[in-house]
């Protein structure tokens, strides 16, 4: 396939952005660049790898909504739009809406927006040094990782790993702020907790709706 060259970088059409591929590019940082998600990104352009070339030209999507309002969540295995839907307060078809989603499938690995008030789902990254000998599976194991997941964030098809090398790793959030009508029994099953252990983590006025409390 031979794709178009370019001397600019980028143009806006439309609703959408043309990003051209430089050396060094990953979906990851393409995606962070431009406040969207890498599945998106692979979803408007057809997408079936997160390998790139040099020179291809990616149609990024625009943000429908304001990004101070929303945070990322990391798609984990037996998530499903309903369950996501139902744990931030708001009903499958915003969720659809919120991400411009095709359909109701959704994978490991996927990054989707949802309201600021979800906990465990917020990302942030964390930068790790290669060590002689690491594998991708092996930094996966070591840092309870799923390799799949580590692919959406390093570009290792054109990666060979090497000593003191930097790795992009998805951290999920430790905190969460308390929302309306949330009881000691909705949080500490949402996050997988002893009561005991909430209660050791946070002080008295936990419950409060709008504190951020400790999960983790």
């Amino acid at each position: 396939m031979n794709y178009p060259t370019a001397d600019l970088e980028e143009t806006m059409i439309g609703e959408h952005f043309e990003y051209v591929v430089k050396k060094g590019d990953t979906l990851y940082q393409i995606a962070k660049k431009y406040d969207t998600t890498v599945a998106d990104i692979m979803e408007i352009n057809g997408l079936t790898t997160t390998n790139l070339s040099i020179g291809q030209l990616l149609v990024i999507p625009k943000r429908k909504e304001e990004a101070g309002d929303f945070e990322q969540y990391l798609v984990e295995a037996g998530d499903t739009l309903y369950s996501i839907a139902k744990a931030t307060g708001i009903t499958v078809d915003e969720l659809i809406q919120i991400n411009s989603l095709a359909s109701n499938t959704i994978y490991p690995g996927q990054v989707l927006l949802v309201p600021k008030r979800v906990p465990s789902g917020a990302i942030y990254i964390e930068e790790y040094m290669t060590e002689p000998n690491d594998t991708i599976e092996t930094i996966a194991r070591k840092l309870g990782v799923n390799a799949e997941i580590l692919g959406f964030y390093n570009d290792f098809a054109k990666l060979k790993l090497a000593p003191n090398q930097s790795i992009n790793i998805p951290r999920r959030s430790l905190t969460y702020t308390v929302a309306e009508g949330d009881t000691p029994e909705s949080i500490t099953t949402r996050h997988k907790l002893a009561y005991r252990e909430l209660v050791e983590f946070n002080s008295d006025q936990w419950l409060k709706p709008g504190t951020k409390i400790k999960v983790g």
